[in-house]
């Protein structure tokens, strides 16, 4: 393992990811008893996990390299539904997150690792991915979406797709342009209004002609909420509300019926018919998803690299070498 400041350095950031692993644990530990656990919180924890694994491994500290990489496996099935955000799940989490601070405490200090225990805690990750969960029904049978729509979404977009119908939520389309200049401050303020009253589910280009300096997008959200409630909450008349259809076959939860509200809201467009919003869209989705954790590698390894640097001025001999 790197030895010196570099060292006290990774220790400090690893203590810093594994804190709010444990604030976001707890987050979601209260949220799982209300019965409602945020799905962007689950994603939080599945980064702080591959984050986790990424600087450990590039500081050679496989312990918690192996058993992060086993976290993170369980925590993107997790976030695809794949397995549960039961309270033996969440057991068995907060306790690998005790055992990285065993961990790290212990590379601070020297001392020797207690191998049997992670190999215990590993066994127990293994069991939880094993577990296994709802055999996803097919989107087709559920919405009135596209094949050239459902094609390009990602496993995780599908499964937020399938968990809002199971919720008995309503189904829109947000058609916004915005300035090429700023265009990611518009998405920015549409997401936050629409995290107060539903979730957005996927971001597609839209094929609608518009002006060069213009780009424009088709957001799909769900929500409890009527197109008009829905259009209110976002609060900027340049975006439409469009309703997408369900498929009549489709019974909802008994709990939660989903409410008529066809004479609520006359004002409001026809069922959108989206094929045309995916015709635009060329490059699979999921090469961006790993695009995107490249990305994060890339800026763990030129932080760690800088780290490196700055301990090496401090070093006599080794001025030029760090220049």
């Amino acid at each position: 393992m790197a030895k010196g400041g570099a060292t006290t350095e990774f220790l400090a950031e690893a203590q810093e990811i594994v804190d709010a692993l444990n604030r976001d644990l707890i987050a979601a530990d209260q949220e799982a008893r209300a019965g409602d656990v945020d799905p962007d919180r689950v994603n939080g924890l599945f980064r702080n996990a591959h984050s986790l694994k990424g600087i450990s491994s590039m500081f050679s500290l496989l312990p918690v390299s192996h058993l992060a990489h086993e976290l993170e496996s369980v925590l993107d099935s997790m976030r695809l539904g794949k397995v549960g955000v039961s309270a033996d799940a969440l057991d068995v989490l907060f306790a690998c997150v005790e055992q990285f601070g065993t961990l790290i405490d212990a590379a601070g200090r020297g001392a020797e690792i207690d191998e049997q225990s992670i190999e215990q805690l590993l066994a127990r990750l293994r069991a939880v991915a094993a577990g296994g969960g709802e055999k996803p029904s097919e989107l087709m049978e559920l919405v009135d979406l596209g094949e050239d729509v459902l094609s390009v979404l990602t496993e995780y977009e599908e499964h937020r797709l399938r968990e809002n119908v199971k919720r008995g939520r309503k189904l829109f389309i947000l058609r916004s342009a915005f300035d090429l200049s700023n265009f990611d401050v518009g998405l920015a303020e549409i997401d936050a209004a629409v995290k107060k009253v539903g979730e957005v589910i996927t971001k597609l280009p839209s094929s609608k002609p518009t002006d060069p300096n213009v780009i424009s997008f088709d957001i799909l959200v769900g929500s409890d909420t009527t197109a008009a409630e829905l259009a209110r909450a976002l609060g900027d008349e340049r975006v439409e509300v469009v309703p997408i259809g369900r498929r009549a076959m489709v019974a909802q939860p008994a709990e939660r019926p989903l409410p008529e509200h066809a004479g609520d809201d006359p004002a409001e467009p026809e069922t959108a018919g989206v094929r045309s919003v995916s015709r635009t869209v060329r490059v699979d989705i999921r090469r961006l998803d790993r695009l995107m954790n490249l990305v994060g590698e890339l800026g763990l390894t030129k932080l760690a690299f800088q780290r490196l640097s700055d301990t090496f001025r401090r070093q006599q001999g080794f001025t030029e070498l760090a220049a």
